[in-house]
């Protein structure tokens, strides 16, 4: 884990030509966040989710999205990647429909946004489709209009062994890396993220792999989640756990009632690489949360029961090293800081504190000033 550090000051760079130094006064600096699981083409949508749960979600946004204009599309992915860099995340990956033909104008717009964000965060698109019965095109098309990985939710289709199997064969076929919305679920009879695993080395695919969710390993017999788990570190399939939007859509019928998140704890013990996301954002899907990282963290280890101050310490992996990992070994991400407002390692992951500064490529892309007044006498 890259260790946190606290200096007494820091050199601004060329975006703060008027003062060469920052007096930080101890404050800590932490590597910058990465953010593997969200949604940019849904994020900040104005529209209640009804019926509840992940169905009502999908009506609900497939109703807005008709109506939806790419200026509405373009604003509230820049809100969301500005709170994102706000709380210091320099690393984002973003899965976006792609199950229609106009879903290529999706794309290209946040291609827009992407090259207008470039210096501040960095930014992959996930094309999230349907597979098989001429689906894959518009997967394929939004590939070509730039997006970077294939995606989708094979347990949501009537023959998810089918659609994983020409998930793998299409991410092969176009020699892309994958992403899979895994078993975002809690059937213990359904486990995609074990196709996920017989169809990789069936077919021979090399590429990185990403299951998001796995909602559903917590409901497994101890026998079927350790052989599971041993295959997915084997084949080297990294976890992107979701903790927030996982508790607002699943098992809220189950009683008594579930951890409805990846066994994060559990996997980490097994050796597999395991991060976190924010996934949905104040939408359907979802009408809490944000883009801090910190916090995604935080709400992880109360679901942990993460007790030890140790432990705690190490699960800062699980935004950095971790997701580092899952999003591109080859990227640099050592120039790549924030300064948070805590003196305390341990403080600043138990009570998140605010931001102060963003730095990337060792620029300084966000920094936020904070004062407090106390008007009593003590």
């Amino acid at each position: 884990m890259i260790e946190p550090d606290r200096v007494t000051s820091f050199p601004l760079g060329s975006v703060c030509e008027a003062e060469s130094c920052w007096d930080l006064e101890g404050k800590l600096v932490l590597p910058a966040f990465a953010d593997l699981h969200t949604h940019l083409d849904k994020t900040y949508s104005p529209i209640d989710n009804p019926e509840g749960g992940l169905e009502g979600a999908i009506n609900a946004f497939r109703d807005y999205k008709a109506k939806r204009t790419p200026q509405e599309l373009e604003k509230s992915a820049s809100r969301a990647l500005r709170k994102a860099v706000s709380q210091g995340v320099t690393r984002l990956r973003s899965h976006v429909t792609a199950s229609a033909p106009e879903d290529v104008e999706t794309i290209h717009v946040l291609n827009d946004v992407r090259n207008r964000f470039s210096g501040l965060i960095d930014l992959q698109l996930v094309a999230m489709g349907r597979f098989g019965q001429g689906y894959d095109r518009h997967i394929e098309a939004c590939i070509s209009a730039g997006a970077d990985l294939v995606g989708g939710a094979p347990a949501l289709q009537d023959e998810p062994d089918v659609a994983v199997a020409r998930a793998v064969a299409l991410a092969k076929d176009l020699n892309v890396a994958l992403d899979l919305h895994i078993d975002e679920h809690l059937d213990p009879e359904l486990c995609t993220l074990a196709m996920l695993c017989d169809e990789v080395e069936r077919q021979g695919y090399y590429n990185p792999i990403t299951a998001g969710h796995c909602a559903s390993l917590v409901v497994l017999p101890e026998h079927r989640l350790g052989d599971i788990i041993t295959k997915v570190k084997e084949i080297g399939i990294n976890i992107v756990a979701l903790p927030v939007c996982n508790m607002v859509l699943l098992g809220g019928s189950t009683l008594p009632y579930v951890r409805a998140t990846a066994p994060v704890s559990r996997l980490l013990g097994d050796g597999v690489n395991v991060c976190l996301g924010s996934d949905n954002v104040r939408d359907p899907f979802n009408p809490f949360g944000g883009y801090s990282a910190l916090r995604n963290l935080q709400i992880s280890n109360i679901l942990e029961r993460t007790n030890s101050g140790e432990v705690i310490k190490d699960s800062l992996s699980l935004i950095t090293d971790n997701a580092y990992i899952t999003f591109d070994t080859e990227l640099n991400h050592e120039c790549d800081l924030v300064v948070v407002n805590s003196n305390d390692f341990l403080d600043a992951l138990c009570e998140p504190p605010s931001c102060l500064a963003t730095f990337k490529q060792g620029s300084l892309v966000f920094k936020s000033e904070v004062a407090e007044s106390w008007f009593i006498e003590e």
